[in-house]
């Protein structure tokens, strides 16, 4: 047993509200309460654990919530716990004494319980900080992400490719990514498609695009876990091409979207982009380490990192590291 697992089994039999909410707090899940009672309790605890406090007649507030959230109920009647039921995958804590239905309810617990478990939550959760974003709660570590740009990196870049015979893998992408997953990285596209947007192609047209890279490379025994595109284009004539802008690189959100379903620990892993804003979406979004493809246009992308007004706050090197092939990555790795 490791010490994650000690402090949260010990929590556990204490109170079992307290393991709960040490449970939210670690993965990263939201807290809401419907009723007085639980709301007035939650607030004590303001600088750990923020929660919302939602209008219990109004079910369709709660389908966006899952396993990793804690709903708390005060009352309320089987009638609302079984829409609640059918509505979300959330965790609910009744706050009452009577007895609840197991198939509607995940714990029940009294206002001394919560009390309890609030008091005790501030010094639990302090031990457990050393932990956070390094263990889950079924014994799996967080994986290492090996992020890529698609168009100059991995493929030739030809524009706005549109034709699935114009994809062709650039030297050094198989190796590269067999090493890479020799090391246990898992593997992941972020690229920006603003031919969406623009109206050049259509999803159906860089999805055939798409599918050619993958073929190319599943014929070679490397599989990527997923590819996200960003379709965004400022002006666009189409509703794909005008939402999601925080997909779009520099912003980070390509990068954030694999992070929950894959479990990745960004500051172990890395970026290779031949853009400046690769780079600075990485940067944002948290990965530690990045690499510049070379090509013609590389100094020109170097220039724009250096005089970057947030690289400061990157803590990485003024001068990225320049590679001509994947597989330099990993070098004698």
């Amino acid at each position: 047993m490791n010490a994650v697992d000690q402090l949260i089994v010990e929590s556990f039999k204490k109170n079992p509200i307290l393991g709960v909410l040490l449970g939210v707090l670690m993965d990263g899940g939201r807290v809401v309460s419907t009723g007085p009672v639980a709301s007035e309790l939650l607030s004590l605890v303001p600088d750990i654990l923020f929660f919302e406090q939602r209008d219990p007649g109004a079910i369709s507030w709660f389908e966006d919530f899952s396993v990793k959230d804690l709903i708390f109920v005060e009352n309320q009647s089987v009638d609302f716990l079984w829409q609640l039921a059918r509505s979300t995958g959330a965790q609910v804590v009744l706050l009452s004494n009577a007895p609840s239905d197991e198939s509607l309810v995940d714990y029940r617990c009294e206002e001394k319980d919560l009390r309890s478990a609030l008091l005790n939550l501030k010094p639990t959760f302090e031990r457990l900080k050393e932990f956070k974003g390094q263990i889950h709660f079924d014994g799996s570590r967080l994986n290492k992400g090996l992020f890529l740009d698609r168009d100059g990196v991995l493929i030739e870049d030809l524009g706005y490719v549109k034709d699935p015979q114009d994809v062709h893998l650039l030297k050094g992408v198989v190796a590269g990514l067999k090493k890479a997953r020799e090391l246990d990285y898992r593997l992941f596209v972020v690229t920006n498609q603003s031919g969406i947007g623009r109206g050049f192609f259509n999803f159906s047209t860089y999805e055939k695009v798409n599918q050619r890279m993958l073929q190319l490379l599943a014929d070679q025994g490397v599989f990527i876990d997923k590819v996200v595109p960003a379709p965004y284009f400022e002006g666009s004539q189409y509703a794909s091409g005008l939402v999601r802008k925080s997909l779009r690189k520099p912003r980070p959100g390509m990068i954030h979207s694999v992070v929950a379903d894959f479990r990745i620990d960004l500051s172990q892993s890395i970026m290779v982009g031949d853009k400046a804003r690769d780079l600075m979406a990485a940067a944002v979004g948290g990965i530690s380490k990045c690499y510049l493809y070379k090509t013609k246009t590389s100094d020109e992308e170097q220039k724009s990192w250096r005089y970057w007004p947030l690289i400061s706050r990157t803590g990485m090197d003024l001068a990225l590291p320049e590679i001509r092939q994947l597989e330099e990555v990993f070098g004698d790795q």
